[in-house]
């Protein structure tokens, strides 16, 4: 694992940016030889002048995925209970020899490979009310992707609030 990052400002705006790796501690998988290492990026920038703060923000990974990504094939009803490929029941359980013939690569209930991502963008201002009082407010939006159902989805937030401290 590593990451590196750095920030500059000049008269009120403030740059800033980071890259990683993680590996998570293993080494490529022994079956597809593709290892499950996590990129990772983020990028900013803040303007700030008198009373007012605005920003903005950026930040990105890619997992190469290599040990798969399980399919979600049913959700019970009035559960969050889900069942996944491989799981036993009506999705059929995971057999054979892994990378000789193990149904974990092939059929109706293989594992899904290829590329993870993830992005989050945010925006962001506050307002200096008096000393000790912001009002500040924002959103952001964050889309993953995958190449399957169980790691797919996009989400977003408005945000509201006063920071006071004494």
């Amino acid at each position: 694992m590593w990451t590196a990052g750095l920030q500059f400002g000049y008269k009120g705006i403030t740059i800033g940016g980071s890259v990683g790796y993680d590996n998570q501690g293993m080494g490529s998988n022994y079956y597809t030889g593709t290892d499950n290492a996590t990129r990772f990026a983020g990028a900013g920038i803040m303007y700030a002048t008198g009373p007012w703060q605005v920003s903005f923000l950026w930040m990105g990974s890619i997992n190469s995925n290599g040990n798969g990504s399980n399919t979600v094939q049913s959700i019970a009803a009035g559960t969050n209970a889900a069942t996944f490929n491989g799981s036993g029941g009506a999705a059929g359980t995971f057999t054979g020899t892994p990378g000789i013939n193990s149904t974990v690569f092939s059929g109706p209930f293989a594992l899904a490979f290829g590329s993870e991502t993830a992005n989050k963008f945010e925006l962001g201002a506050n307002y200096a009310l008096g000393p000790g009082v912001k009002l500040t407010g924002g959103g952001m939006l964050i889309n993953l992707s995958g190449p399957s159902n169980a790691v797919t989805a996009t989400t977003w937030a408005l945000l509201l609030g006063m920071d006071v401290r004494f």
